[in-house]
């Protein structure tokens, strides 16, 4: 059991997605050769991309944005949640908050997962997790609309977040940085390391996809600010 909840009764639909997404992986990419292949689709793409990249100005969003020496005067450190509770790479995020705070110790945090009522909360999972390694809620505020990272970074502007930290695995940086600046945050990437260290290609190939099938996006609510 972790920050209050018991670890069979939290959304038995995520835990089976879980227990099933990951051993298929494992059955189809299980020899060195198998993962060196798609180690090589990996940097296929992203060379296919590259020109893509520099025509829309992908490294000057996110130059020098990347790093683990946040300013002092970023007051706030968004939390994004992964779809899934009491798992490593959640746990890893928190984490990540909590160094982040040893070292910026008047930071604010906000929470931003997916709440389906009672038998899921990204936020109440986050938030206790925090709490119970001695986090004061009063530095805390949940988003429990962060359906989407589009989302997440849309409820902070709302909220009044203009500069902040931005705290999530470190394939999900580079996309979320961008994104957050687009939108009109003055981000910081805070990276966590990923946890499924053999699955780091296909975690990179699907940022790269999902970077640019969002972009659109971006550029529509941009349009429709001006």
């Amino acid at each position: 059991m972790s920050a209050g909840f018991p670890s069979r009764n939290i959304a038995p639909k995520r835990a089976i997605k879980i227990s099933m997404k990951l051993p298929h992986y494992e059955d189809i990419f299980n020899t060195p050769f198998q993962n060196l292949v798609m180690v090589a689709v990996t940097a296929a793409v992203y060379l296919i991309f590259l020109p893509i990249d520099l025509i829309v100005g992908k490294f000057f969003w996110c130059y020098n944005r990347i790093t683990e020496k946040i300013p002092k005067n970023v007051e706030w450190c968004i939390i994004l949640g992964c779809g899934y509770i009491e798992t490593g790479m959640i746990n890893l995020r928190l984490d990540t908050a909590l160094k982040l705070h040893e070292e910026n110790p008047d930071v604010k945090f906000f929470i931003s997962g997916t709440d389906e009522g009672e038998n899921y909360s990204e936020t109440r999972y986050m938030k206790n997790y925090l709490r119970e390694r001695g986090l004061d809620t009063d530095l805390m505020h949940c988003d429990g609309r962060g359906f989407s990272t589009i989302a997440t970074f849309l409820n902070a502007k709302n909220f009044g977040i203009r500069r902040a930290a931005i705290v999530t695995s470190d394939f999900h940086l580079i996309r979320c940085v961008i994104f957050a600046r687009m939108l009109g945050i003055d981000a910081y990437g805070y990276p966590t390391k990923l946890i499924f260290r053999r699955y780091r290609w296909r975690y990179w190939l699907r940022d790269k996809f999902s970077f640019y099938w969002n972009l659109p996006k971006i550029f529509k609510l941009i349009s429709s600010d001006a």
